[in-house]
């Protein structure tokens, strides 16, 4: 609860502090993750519910990312991948708390990923994709008022791929299984493990 509340209220001293103290105790760092994104979705509440301002989350948010450099460290695995990920936060939407949780987790299983930031214009995610030869595009949405966005993605590239177009990934809150298959992306991840089975299982 104190990990958890030092994060909903960005502080970020407190935040290290029990970081380390969990990872002394032989809390794992998927369990921690996990613990993130319990905070992640109460801060995606509190914003939605106009109890939260952007200052607010910008707050959080770099209490998620002092967390998440003490954490990298110790995700240890012999798997290697030279599958190519371009990452980044729909356009309209700045939250960047759980495409950071993703893009750890998978950098830390050996993916080659290229961190787009927040407020993506869906060319910039096709574009980037072209340039960086990314085998998948993953796409995280926390505002339902950004998600349609995602659409503008998938539009585009079946516009501008002929052949071996990039897998179209999605999640955050905003983002469910049903408007997935609405739109027609390949698949909708509910976090960072379930989209690490899913490339394993679509891309090897």
């Amino acid at each position: 609860m104190l990990f958890r509340n030092s994060i909903v209220a960005g502080d970020v001293d407190k935040t290290i502090n029990t970081t380390k103290k969990l990872l002394t105790m032989g809390v794992t760092p998927n369990k921690i993750l996990d613990l993130v994104s319990e905070a992640m979705d109460e801060v995606g509440y509190r914003f939605e519910s106009n109890i939260y301002f952007v200052s607010d989350v910008l707050l959080s948010a770099d209490a998620v990312n002092s967390c998440l450099e003490i954490v990298k460290p110790y995700f240890i695995s012999s798997e290697k991948s030279d599958i190519k990920i371009v990452i980044g936060t729909i356009q309209g939407d700045i939250h960047c708390l759980g495409k950071n949780i993703v893009k750890t987790f998978l950098m830390a299983k050996g993916y080659s990923v290229l961190d787009l930031g927040e407020d993506v214009p869906p060319e910039k995610f096709v574009t980037e994709a072209k340039n960086f030869g990314a085998e998948v595009i993953a796409i995280s949405s926390l505002m339902t008022t950004t998600r349609n966005f995602i659409e503008n993605v998938i539009k585009i590239v079946r516009e501008n791929f002929k052949e071996k177009a990039p897998k179209i990934v999605i999640g955050g809150a905003s983002v469910t299984q049903e408007f997935s298959d609405k739109i027609g992306a390949d698949k909708y991840c509910k976090g960072p493990e379930d989209m690490h089975k899913y490339l394993k299982l679509a891309l090897r």
